[in-house]
Parts: structure tokens; C-alpha cells; sequence
């Protein structure tokens, strides 16, 4: 299976230090951002952080951040998380993504879930929002402010594997989420068994799928 990124995302490398890659962030971002408050680089950074941690939690197979500006406040940034995780799955139900959809549903019934058809095949689009509590609290207060992220995931069955590849793509700039919807868009119509000519991420992901 191979699939293909907009060219802003860059891959995480997950071998790499907490300080390396936050200064590797703090650059890039001021190059592609200038002009920005350093307040907001700092949040870029610790947003980037945490989701990286979770990532690595999680078991994601490839990951890659995109970071711009938004489309909607040109002074602003906007970033966004493209992982790929497998999971292992009892694929042997008569029906088995309408049994994952009804469980998706039932475990929260805040999840929208539904089917999509692709190049490869019937998938489950599943869109959730969380709210997590930050590990560092920027302001010192006792309150804060709360983070709201929102998750675009495609899930794709590999009966034959017994696995689901689920492919997300997750921000917490919510201004921007239909440009983000739009590039998930791109990214499900990419996806393809392989065989054809791939790209150069493709190449970078030969033996993860």
C-alpha cells in the first residue's frame, strides 16, 4: 500500500531528542513564519511536544508535520499531525467494518463515523474531537485555557493481515479545518496497493505496509 503527502509535511523522527527537535521546529517555523510573536512559536512548540509523546504512545508506524500560514489569519500559523499506525483486528465477522463502525459509535457516541469508498476499497472515516489537558502550563495559572484537538482518521482493512491501517490527520487550529479536510481529502484519493511507480515518500515508507 503506498499513498501520497502535501509537500509542506515533514516526517518525525522519533529517535530524536525533545530539545533537537523542538530547536529544528523553532527554525523552521521562523523561516516559514516570519513575523510571528514568540508566544506564538512557543505554543507551536509545545503543542508539536505533546503530540509527539502521544504519537510514540500510541505505536505510530510514520508520522509528519505540516506547518503554514493560515488561510484564514495570515498572521497566524497553523499546524496539523499526518500518522499512520497499525493496529491489530478480528477481521473475520461476516461484516466487518459495519461491527468496528457500531463499536466506534458506541464507545463514544460524540464520533462521527461513516463509510467511504476508495481505490482500495470500502474504508470507515471516523472524525472525533478531543480536549486533553496539557502537560506544561505556559501561563502559571491555575486555570487554563483549554486545548481542543480534531481528528480526520481513514481506516483502512487489511483483511488478509488481520490489521486496520488508520490514517489521521489531527490539529487544533480549528479555523483552518476545512482546508485540513480538503488535504485528508487529497490523501484518501492517493492511497492504492502497490504496484504502480511511487513517489519519494513512498519510497521512504517500502516495508511499513
Amino acid at each position: 500500500m503506498s499513498f501520497g503527502l502535501h509537500s509542506g509535511f515533514q516526517p518525525v523522527d522519533f529517535n530524536e531528542s525533545s530539545a533537537d527537535r523542538a530547536e529544528r521546529l523553532f527554525e523552521s517555523a521562523r523561516s516559514a513564519l516570519p513575523g510571528l510573536a514568540e508566544e506564538q512559536y512557543l505554543r507551536l512548540l509545545v503543542a508539536n511536544e505533546y503530540l509527539v509523546r502521544r504519537m510514540a504512545e500510541e505505536g505510530i508506524i510514520y508520522a509528519a508535520n505540516f506547518v503554514g500560514r493560515s488561510a484564514r489569519d495570515t498572521t497566524a500559523a497553523t499546524t496539523a499531525q499526518f500518522t499512520l499506525t497499525l493496529r491489530d483486528a478480528d477481521l473475520k465477522a461476516t461484516r466487518p467494518l459495519e461491527a468496528l463502525a457500531a463499536g466506534l459509535r458506541e464507545e463514544d457516541a460524540r464520533r462521527e463515523v461513516d463509510f467511504v469508498d476508495l481505490t482500495v476499497g470500502r474504508c470507515l472515516a471516523v472524525v472525533q474531537q478531543d480536549t486533553p489537558k496539557p502537560e506544561v502550563n505556559l501561563t502559571g495559572t491555575e486555570h487554563y485555557e483549554p486545548r481542543v484537538s480534531r481528528q480526520f482518521q481513514v481506516i483502512v482493512p487489511l483483511v488478509e493481515r488481520s490489521q486496520l491501517a488508520v490514517f489521521g490527520l489531527a490539529t487544533e487550529c480549528l479555523r483552518d479545518w476545512d482546508d485540513y479536510v480538503a488535504m485528508m481529502a487529497d490523501i484518501c484519493n492517493s492511497i492504492q496497493w502497490r504496484g504502480s511507480a511511487r513517489s519519494s515518500i513512498e519510497d521512504k515508507l517500502a516495508g511499513l505496509l
